[in-house]
């Protein structure tokens, strides 16, 4: 599940569809800090990052504050969940 800036909900596929139809093209994508925290084979993961590229045409320039939730299975570790909001450049 990933949960946008905007509220917006997306499963896995409804956000992988989602990116390759609105034209979104970034060019850049950066991590400004980021922590983890694991417990046994779960991990919180939290975090500031900077993006920019094309939307659409359109130049763009987005500062997010993540959190991404992360399960170890078999060995492989599988994002379950992430939440992004916008925040001052």
């Amino acid at each position: 599940m990933y949960i946008d800036y905007d509220g917006s909900i997306s499963t896995k596929p409804e956000f992988l569809a989602n990116l390759k139809s609105e034209g979104l093209a970034p060019e850049q994508i950066v991590n400004e800090q980021q922590t983890a925290h694991v417990i046994g084979d779960c991990a919180v993961v939290t975090g500031i990052y900077r993006e920019k590229g094309l939307n659409k045409g359109k130049p763009y320039s987005r500062r997010r504050r993540f959190t991404g939730t992360w399960v170890k299975i078999k060995d492989t570790w599988q994002c379950v969940a992430s939440q992004s909001t916008l925040i001052q450049h």
